[in-house]
């Protein structure tokens, strides 16, 4: 769960003011689309490729672990219903957050490096839950990860309603430098 929450921030972070800064928003900022559209566009191009790779190593990490312990003990260790529910709905709704918040950041600042390490705190609702499950203060189970997931399903709608509210096309062309 913390690989998508943290892997989309150097993207997020960039998607906005990367751009402004190497002159190739302001020809996306002039088209036709609405600002909906836009953060939309933003947001997907950070979260297709991260949780494609999350999916990725979830799968190879099941295979290695389930070829290595199946001779040993005679059935497949993963994917059981908590893994499942963690990586297809848990980990999603996280990487949401984490990149929706990284441009709100990326929005409102100037520079790259700026949103990057503010960006590094967009993550802790995660690391949180990571750092309660390690210290056994929170055992995942299905009904656990679908409430973590709610609340971060709640957070995401927030933080969209919230980036769509403040983004302002004209502001970021002409206020700028």
């Amino acid at each position: 769960i913390i690989v998508p929450a943290t892997l989309p921030t150097l993207i997020a972070t960039y998607s906005i003011v990367g751009e402004k800064n190497n002159r190739s928003l302001e020809p996306l900022l002039a088209t036709p689309i609405t600002d909906g559209e836009l953060l939309a566009g933003k947001v997907f191009s950070s979260f297709l490729p991260t949780m494609g790779s999350t999916l990725l190593a979830f799968t190879i990490g099941v295979i290695l672990l389930d070829s290595l312990f199946i001779p040993k003990i005679g059935l497949p260790l993963l994917p059981t219903l908590t893994w499942l529910l963690a990586i297809l709905v848990l980990a999603p709704v996280a990487c949401l957050m984490a990149i929706l918040g990284c441009v709100i950041v990326s929005s409102k600042v100037s520079d790259v490096r700026a949103a990057q390490q503010i960006g590094g705190f967009i993550v802790m609702p995660v690391v949180v839950l990571m750092l309660g499950v390690l210290s056994g203060f929170i055992l995942l189970s299905p009904l656990t990860i679908l409430a973590f997931a709610g609340i971060y399903i709640a957070i995401d709608l927030i933080l969209f309603y919230f980036a769509k509210a403040i983004f302002n096309r004209e502001e970021i062309l002409t206020k700028w430098t």
